[in-house]
């Protein structure tokens, strides 16, 4: 069986890991100028923050009171809503990587008829 201290030192190492990826997934978040799709992100690792907390306490029986509420938490509540934060933010991203391709398809044709333009007035 695993020692207790190290269930529980892995586990607050696994929140603050998950606390800094909040951090990166926030600066990111603002640097994208608020795009939805990482905002989505943002909540997801949030969330999962708060899971990690549940399943530490549920699993080192910190609130024995609440241990089905936590199980409850842990097992359905928490990884659904932190499913649909993150099929949102993919999903949207995806579109946005899309329209970052026409766009650059667009202006490779755009680019490719100047240069053909400029050539040719060279010419006359």
């Amino acid at each position: 069986m695993v020692d207790s201290t190290l269930v529980l030192a892995a586990g607050l190492a696994s929140i603050a890991l998950q606390v800094v990826a909040v951090y990166y997934v926030i600066a990111i978040y603002r640097y994208n100028r608020l795009a939805y799709a990482w905002l989505a992100l943002a909540v997801a690792s949030a969330i999962m923050v708060v899971r990690r907390v549940t399943a530490l306490g549920k699993i080192e029986a910190v609130f024995p009171a609440a241990a089905e509420t936590l199980r409850l938490l842990d097992t359905i509540i928490l990884p659904l809503t932190i499913s649909v934060c993150l099929v949102i933010g993919y999903y949207s991203m995806k579109r946005r990587f899309e329209t970052f391709e026409i766009v650059e398809k667009t202006t490779s044709e755009k680019a490719a008829k100047m240069v053909l333009t400029r050539s040719k007035r060279r010419k006359a």
